[in-house]
């Protein structure tokens, strides 16, 4: 079932009505659009704040806050934005103008990152799917669609087989960790979600048997399952950005990819491989959950923290389970690793509760570690479980209203999830992923969720 008709079951304001989430979203749009700038060819551009990493090297450190220049990822990025303007455009008095603008801007991320990633490019093109090509060919396939547009599908497409046929033949250029962001485990996920053309097809497969291989050769045993240390650290951490989650749904994907394609891998990586190591990558993870301690720890911290965030923490677990479970309850195991996914995410749930606004101090509202991810969690579980998607999307929107009713339209009082609390336009901590976010309560079928590495692509259709 898609997650279109498990939302029919939800009781959505239908589009001719408005809604606060809708109104919410629309005024951070036309935030959004007041921040664009044209570039000396015409296209939109934007800035932002962000912290520089060599002022922070780790948590316990104060970052410094610098203003710069936005990338085009679909996290990080212009694909994102196109994204956010897309799904608003389909809101209920919407502006006319956000449609073609959605239009131009993925095209113009298209374009630079084909021109990276082309014969007098840069050699080391980015091409993961939180910031690069795959991410970027993903986001403007989904505007493409949204608006009719078969020349932006088309150089979408091109794209997407440049950056899967660039993990093929320049597999010494690839990151040497598994992480979901940045890593092996996200352009695994962007290799399975981006849409090719015919003849970059059998690339794929090989790019993910390829991949799949790697992430193994990379995992280490733990006392219960097996685990992959985070870039930049010698050991492992739970969640979806870096931690076991997200490794463990991008192998999933895999093993079903790859156990249905037309096209046999010609190297090693196998279904049953990624499917090993996926159940293991689970084990070792629900072997750190701890009730009564909050949930799962932020391993990052020396402190027994509970993670709360989308990128480390429960909510991130959650996303991971909600989005793991159609996988895999279609495959062999079906009711065990379904069941498995299941408990994940009630225990998830239970612990997202305790990551809420208290009385009226600033809160952080992004999508990576703000209530954005905590809404989305309850989102992609309408989708997961579609027998209860009445009840999830009920849920979220009790928690996003937390959102709309922060300050006034427009101006929120909630932070952006930058730690020196600066403000971005972007999608993963700034109003653009909060904005996707309310524009996806008030109808879930305007956009697929910027929280799922594959953008929508695996949804199940019936």
């Amino acid at each position: 079932m898609t997650t279109t008709s498990a939302l029919s079951r939800t009781g959505a304001a239908r589009s001719g009505e408005d809604s606060e989430f809708a109104s919410a979203a629309k005024s951070l749009v036309t935030r959004l659009v007041s921040l664009a700038r044209l570039d000396a060819w015409g296209a939109p551009v934007w800035s932002g704040d962000d912290i520089d990493p060599r002022s922070a090297p780790d948590l316990s450190s104060p970052p410094m806050l610098v203003h710069g220049p936005l990338d085009d990822g679909l996290l990080t990025g212009r694909a994102g934005i196109a994204l956010v303007l897309s799904a608003a455009s389909r809101l209920p008095g919407a502006s006319a103008e956000w449609a073609p603008l959605a239009v131009r801007t993925a095209e113009a991320a298209v374009r630079r990152a084909a021109s990276d990633l082309g014969p007098h490019g840069q050699p080391g093109g980015e091409i993961g799917w939180d910031s690069g090509a795959l991410g970027i060919s993903r986001a403007a396939t989904v505007v493409a669609a949204a608006h009719g547009s078969a020349e932006l599908a088309e150089r979408s497409r091109h794209l997407g087989g440049l950056a899967v046929r660039r993990v093929v033949d320049h597999p010494e250029g690839l990151p040497p960790y598994a992480d979901l962001m940045g890593g092996l485990a996200g352009i695994l996920a962007g290799v399975i979600s981006v849409s090719l053309s015919p003849s970059d097809e059998s690339a794929r497969a090989d790019s993910i048997a390829l991949l799949v291989d790697r992430i193994g050769a990379l995992s280490l045993a733990g006392p219960i399952g097996r685990l992959w240390p985070m870039a930049g650290s010698d050991h492992g951490v739970v969640g979806l950005a870096h931690g076991g989650s997200g490794i463990a749904l991008a192998l999933t994907a895999a093993a079903q990819r790859l156990g249905g394609s037309e096209w046999p891998p010609s190297g090693p990586g196998t279904p049953a491989q990624a499917a090993s190591l996926a159940s293991a990558a689970v084990l070792w993870e629900d072997s750190l959950h701890d009730a009564g301690a909050g949930g799962w720890p932020d391993l990052r911290l020396p402190e027994p923290v509970p993670g709360l965030a989308w990128c480390h923490g429960a909510p991130g677990v959650g996303v991971s389970a909600a989005l793991r479970h159609p996988l895999v309850a279609g495959s062999g195991a079906g009711a065990r690793d379904a069941a498995a996914a299941h408990v994940a995410f009630v225990r998830a749930r239970a612990a997202s509760a305790a990551h809420r606004p208290v009385g009226l101090r600033p809160f952080d509202g992004s999508l990576c570690h703000g209530l954005a991810g905590v809404v989305e969690m309850h989102l992609l579980a309408a989708g997961a479980w579609p027998a209860a998607a009445r009840e999830h999307v009920a849920e979220a929107r009790a928690v996003a209203t937390r959102l709309t009713r922060a300050g006034r339209p427009g101006r929120p009082t909630w932070q952006c999830g930058i730690r020196s609390g600066g403000r971005s336009p972007n999608v993963l901590v700034g109003i653009g992923g909060v904005a996707l976010t309310l524009a996806r309560c008030h109808d879930l079928s305007v956009a697929p969720s910027a929280a799922d590495p594959f953008l929508g692509a695996l949804a199940p259709r019936g």
